[in-house]
């Protein structure tokens, strides 16, 4: 697979860069022309959350929204990708954030719920206890 960074991700969602939205769309070419998808990593995956959130000022809609849309393009992967559509689902119906959702959703694909934290709103996710 291709693995690519959380910059080349950006600017196949916000498209604010045509060069380079054109740079990632020959990659996506080279790629598919081997049989490869892009590839991205839980933490490029929390990285690009981090940064749609915090520079592009996106909402947890808009965030969900693109998320899935890389998810079913059909030419990019994520790693432990049923997790992934787990946390996913646990971030849009809780008030956790979604690094909180994945770190709940890779103990449990790892055999080691539940989660336990400090953090009230993480408690509310499935696999996750409040530690007092």
């Amino acid at each position: 697979m291709c693995a690519v960074d959380t910059n080349v991700l950006v600017r196949l969602i916000v498209r604010d860069d045509a060069t380079q939205l054109e740079a990632v769309r020959r990659l996506q070419l080279r790629c598919a022309c081997h049989g490869q998808k892009l590839f991205v990593s839980t933490t490029v995956l929390l990285e690009l959350e981090w940064v749609l959130r915090s520079r592009y000022r996106l909402g947890k809609p808009e965030v969900l929204a693109a998320l899935r849309q890389l998810m079913t393009s059909g030419n990019v992967a994520f790693e432990r990708e049923a997790a992934v559509l787990n946390a996913l689902a646990g971030y849009e119906f809780s008030g956790a954030e979604l690094a909180d959702s994945i770190h709940a959703e890779m103990a449990a694909v790892n055999d080691r719920s539940p989660l336990h934290t400090f953090d009230r709103n993480a408690s509310s996710l499935a696999g996750v206890e409040l530690l007092r």
